[in-house]
């Protein structure tokens, strides 16, 4: 089941990966800046959002996995132990498109989480005992 796990974990980043941006986005949209310059020189309100959603991302992550990693260490999980970076990230971003979701009390957010929260939870229902 590692392998099936190990699978699903692509496809679960790349979802909340996405969601999480999208979010970010109608945040920064939602206060009228609509154009961006990636790597180049922005408006104080777009870097100071994406400064914040760093600091936080980088925060995050890194807890979540050493917590999930934690457990399934102590677990005996073995190699599933590997999972817990990506997984903490997904977590990461999860937590942010969330907040973020209520700061602009965006509805469709919502959709993009759960359908991840859904997949995170398929994968830990394959953890083993």
């Amino acid at each position: 089941m590692l392998w099936l796990a190990a699978l699903l974990t692509a496809p679960l980043f790349l979802v909340a990966a996405k969601a999480h941006g999208r979010q970010v986005r109608l945040e920064r949209e939602g206060a009228g800046y609509h154009d961006v310059t990636f790597g180049g020189d922005n408006a104080p309100f777009v870097e100071a959002l994406w400064r914040r959603d760093r600091v936080a991302f980088w925060t995050i992550a890194p807890l979540a996995a050493l917590a999930l990693g934690a457990i399934l260490w102590a677990r005996g999980a073995g190699a599933w132990t590997l999972l817990a970076l990506p997984w903490g990230m997904v977590a990461a971003f999860l937590a942010l498109g969330a907040a973020s979701a209520m700061r602009t009390r965006d509805a469709k957010a919502w959709l993009w989480a759960g359908a991840a929260l859904a997949l995170l939870a398929a994968l830990v229902a394959t953890l083993p005992e």
